[in-house]
């Protein structure tokens, strides 16, 4: 019993002795953690320290390189003051004058005689009168510009009527639309529309109706001029005029005869020999010629008509076996 009890006792103090180094190992290693801890933010503080000692010296050497030009700068203000005295004395001067004015305002106001204010007053009148003078030379100098104007337009007018004071054939030869337009607005700006010559007026319907034959045959249109052109029926070349615009229906339809007589004889193509090729050149040729001979075309007035004619010419010669259907369609279609 007392060997057990024994046994119990070493034991007890065995577990004891063990306990207590585990706990002096715990304490050691949190030592160290503590340790380790403080020697980090040690290391932050210095880092610190170093950044902001940098900055300080960054600062200072700012500091200085600015005193350094604030001192120069000052210097040569310093030693330019002498240039700026010419201006101190007008702007010293500006102040007596204006103080002077306001002086003499004051007076003005505080008259009792009442010589300041009529004083005032012949002040007034005189730039009113000044600036009256200043109108009057505006206007003197606007009527001498529209005097000028004025002589250049009746100038322009007078050669004008010159240049329309000819026979109307002569006028016809030497004259344009455009032109015609033109010096019908001319007039209507710088003259009464009952200047404006008539044959002017007379040149203008008998061109319009003219550029009819420049396009398309239009029927509507063709007799619309026709009748515009009665008041200068007796007018040189009007009644050639009108016979042209009425035989331009009936000579449109021939011309497309003699186009369809041409694609007629295109069934039987030409071959490839040389003389084969030209024989039928030159009845192509043939054919468009008796077609304007025959009906007295005027190729030179007849604008539109010659422009097809030479088309269906330029593209026979390139080939004869060419097609010009398309070119025969759009004659057909007579407005």
């Amino acid at each position: 019993m007392k060997k057990l009890l024994l046994l119990n006792i070493l034991l007890w103090a065995l577990q004891h002795t063990i306990c207590g180094q585990t706990q002096a190992a715990d304490k050691t290693q949190e030592c160290w953690e503590k340790y380790d801890q403080k020697t980090l933010q040690l290391n932050a503080l210095q880092l610190r320290s170093k950044l902001i000692t940098d900055s300080l010296n960054t600062l200072i050497e700012t500091l200085r390189t600015n005193t350094e030009h604030l001192t120069k700068r000052i210097n040569r203000l310093s030693g330019d003051s002498a240039k700026y005295q010419p201006k101190i004395k007008i702007i010293n001067n500006l102040e007596e004058r204006t103080k002077h004015a306001e002086e003499l305002s004051a007076n003005l106001i505080n008259d009792t005689t009442g010589n300041g204010f009529r004083k005032l007053s012949l002040i007034k009148k005189t730039d009113s009168i000044n600036a009256l003078l200043a109108k009057v030379n505006d206007l003197t100098k606007t009527s001498t510009e529209l005097e000028g104007f004025k002589s250049a337009n009746n100038k322009q007018l007078a050669d004008l009527k010159s240049f329309y004071d000819v026979s109307f054939a002569d006028l016809l030869k030497i004259t344009s639309l455009d032109r015609l337009k033109n010096d019908s607005q001319v007039f209507t700006t710088l003259a009464k529309e009952t200047d404006i010559p008539q044959t002017l007026n007379d040149l203008l319907l008998f061109k319009q109706a003219e550029l009819l034959l420049s396009n398309k045959h239009n029927k509507a249109t063709i007799e619309s001029a026709i009748k515009t052109l009665q008041p200068i029926i007796n007018r040189e070349g009007t009644k050639q005029l009108v016979k042209l615009l009425n035989d331009y229906e009936s000579l449109t339809k021939n011309v497309i005869s003699t186009f369809n007589q041409i694609e007629k004889g295109n069934v039987l193509k030409a071959g490839k020999t040389p003389d084969l090729i030209n024989g039928k050149k030159d009845k192509v040729l043939r054919a468009i010629e008796d077609c304007v001979y025959d009906n007295n075309i005027d190729l030179t007035r007849y604008v539109y008509l010659n422009q097809v004619i030479t088309a269906v010419k330029k593209k026979k010669m390139k080939d004869v076996d060419d097609d010009i259907q398309e070119i025969i369609h759009q004659l057909e279609t007579v407005n």
